[in-house]
């Protein structure tokens, strides 16, 4: 790890501070103050005078004065802000460190400023204590330009300006709040990735652990199609977790459909539970290989509904029961155009065009597997037909 001096130091210090305003008079962070940058740097106030005495001759730093955020004294202190060139001679210094060899990961500087001690912490007004505990449980980065610049004085960020908190001081603050405020920064949390186009993952994280289980099972309703088609480890942990609290067939469903997607049999028999007569359940088996278990399953649940006629289309196909499988596709596929939900109409496609090519008509084939491939929102459902059909992959068994 590379040994910073005490001038770099300083410098990256007041860097994460770079955006407050010079001219401030009131709400300046401790951390401005000499007390504060000795504190982070690990000296004595005096030294950390003589280093911000050299920087301000030499053009680095700026003086302000000002009113500190939290303390109870309300005279006016010292303050010091980083100018543009001193800004731009530690951009250069840790550009010549890279080009030397020093790898960007060892070029942070973690002071040891507590600037979440228990009076600090005490001190904050609700607001800043419920946008604070927000940030604390947010699992996803969040940048400097997200936030209110209100929050600036109470925050760190890194390099790239993302917000930082200390593993400790993050545990602290945590062990501080009640069970009530940890709830509300969920839903604090929910609310900002739902704004702001997050993570279907993260907003069913946040809104579960704020106990908002009727919102999320619409969330789920309303965007399952789309949560379905882009599969993903967290949200399917997401998704399990809700199933805890939910009968919804909608729900319970779209996690079984992301479970099977994502290879987890396991999982997709753990959320469906003991419901052999579940659509869901014959495409359990197929995942798993048990073809015949499958039709058999298929078969026997059958009753004419769009879901339950691809289900059997595919397990007849995997059954090289070709001709019979088409029967079946198309009626699937009739009765998504009748009802206007193409969902899963690329799955129909592609196991139609293997089965076209396994009758000897190559050329339909290719053209159903070009339209299967062209409606398909996600790769997977295209690279799971390839797995379990390893001797003829889509792509060779029906290009023309």
């Amino acid at each position: 790890m590379y040994e910073f001096s005490n001038h770099e130091k300083a410098l990256l210090h007041l860097r994460a501070h770079m955006n407050l305003n010079p001219e401030m008079e009131f709400g300046a962070p401790f951390d401005i103050t000499q007390d504060g940058v000795a504190m982070a740097l690990g000296i004595t106030r005096s030294h950390a005078s003589t280093i911000l005495s050299r920087m301000r001759k030499n053009g680095e730093v700026i003086e302000g004065m000002s009113r500190i955020d939290g303390a109870e004294c309300r005279v006016k202190r010292k303050v010091y802000f980083l100018t543009s060139l001193g800004r731009d001679n530690l951009e250069n210094r840790l550009n010549m460190l890279m080009a030397s060899g020093v790898p960007e990961s060892e070029l942070e500087f973690d002071g040891k400023l507590d600037r979440f001690s228990d009076e600090m912490m005490q001190s904050m007004d609700a607001d800043l204590r419920n946008a604070i505990g927000m940030l604390m449980i947010i699992r996803t980065p969040v940048h400097r330009r997200d936030l209110d610049p209100s929050l600036y004085r109470a925050i760190t960020f890194d390099a790239s300006g993302r917000v930082r908190f200390r593993k400790k001081t993050r545990e602290r603050f945590m062990s501080m709040a009640t069970d009530d405020e940890i709830c509300a920064w969920h839903s604090m949390a929910a609310d900002l990735h739902w704004d702001n186009g997050g993570p279907f993952s993260e907003i069913l994280h946040h809104m579960i652990l704020a106990r908002r289980f009727r919102e999320a099972e619409r969330v789920v309703r309303k965007h399952r199609f789309e949560i379905a088609d882009q599969p993903d480890v967290e949200t399917l942990e997401s998704l399990m977790e809700l199933c805890m609290y939910s009968i919804d067939r909608d729900v319970r469903d779209t996690a079984t459909l992301m479970a099977v997607r994502l290879g987890d049999s396991n999982s997709a028999r753990r959320i469906l539970g003991h419901e052999t007569n579940n659509p869901m359940y014959p495409e359990i088996l197929l995942s798993e290989g048990r073809t015949d278990e499958a039709l058999s399953a298929a078969l026997e649940n059958y009753d004419g509904t769009v879901d339950n006629a691809l289900i059997l289309g595919k397990c007849m196909v995997m059954a090289g029961r070709d001709e019979e499988a088409l029967t079946f596709l198309g009626r699937a596929r009739a009765g998504m155009m009748e009802a206007g939900c193409l969902f899963r109409l690329d799955e129909v496609l592609l196991y139609e065009a293997v089965a076209n090519h396994d009758l000897g008509n190559p050329d339909k084939a290719a053209n159903l597997a070009r339209a299967g491939r062209a409606a398909s929102q996600s790769r997977i459902v295209i690279d799971n037909l390839k797995e379990c059909c390893p001797d003829a992959p889509i792509k060779e068994r029906c290009s023309s």
